[in-house]
């Protein structure tokens, strides 16, 4: 087992049509909160907000340190389905020992479309991820990053479903995770945002919350909503 923090890298591969002008990604930054409790050091990157510093470079971006153990790549939608495999198998040529997972709604959606039957010559069997997560990202994340310091590699490559059943339990958002993007937000986004809940109380028969599996709406008590509310505006 090991006795240092593992690096982790959480990226948020750009929005849709540009991101819709938000600054943000409170998904990526719960799970970021949980990963440091299991005892990670994490850094955020969203590639909406990195274009205002030019080209982006992967290569640069993934020399923020020595080394990754871990990284996670958000796959939205079936939009972002494409990009993301592109991602990954960049990714997977200059981190190759690192573990790659990806998780959406996408994912939970058609986790098969990330990896396949492994005797086929083409196609998803093929896919540079090594687990993809059904559901919310929190717990499996957790788990990997313990997985990581115990030096035993989950065997199943398709984790979850596994929801937070109470939002509160978890970390407040730190915001100085993105602090590299603070001086160019208001350049790229009209708007910031951030999630006061989970789950939706409807239930939707079209929605791809449903994917998800657990849909059950659950929120933040009045006073933390509040208090995050504050401290995003502090940052």
């Amino acid at each position: 087992a090991r006795t240092d923090r593992a690096p982790v890298l959480l990226i948020w591969p750009g929005s849709l049509f540009g991101g819709g002008g938000n600054f943000g990604v409170p998904q990526i930054l719960s799970i970021a909160g949980v990963c440091r409790r299991a005892g990670a050091e994490v850094d955020v990157v969203d590639l909406d907000l990195e274009r205002a510093f030019g080209p982006i470079d992967l290569a640069a971006l993934v020399r923020r340190r020595p080394h990754y153990d871990l990284v996670g790549i958000s796959c939205y939608s079936s939009y972002d389905y494409l990009k993301v495999m592109a991602l990954g198998e960049q990714l997977r040529r200059l981190l190759p020992t690192a573990w790659l997972v990806t998780g959406g709604y996408h994912a939970s959606a058609r986790p098969q479309d990330f990896g396949g039957d492994p005797s086929a010559t083409s196609g998803p069997a093929h896919s540079p991820f090594d687990f993809t997560i059904v559901g919310d990202g929190e717990l499996p994340m957790k788990r990997l990053v313990e997985a990581l310091h115990s030096g035993r590699k989950p065997l199943m490559s398709i984790l979850g479903p596994e929801a937070v059943p109470d939002p509160g339990a978890l970390d407040p958002v730190d915001w100085e995770l993105l602090r590299r993007y603070q001086p160019i937000a208001r350049q790229v986004a009209s708007q910031a945002e951030i999630y006061l809940s989970r789950g939706c109380p409807y239930d939707c028969a079209f929605c791809m919350e449903r994917a998800k599996r657990d849909v059950s709406w659950r929120s933040l008590e009045p006073e933390r909503a509040i208090e995050e509310l504050h401290r995003l505006d502090s940052f």
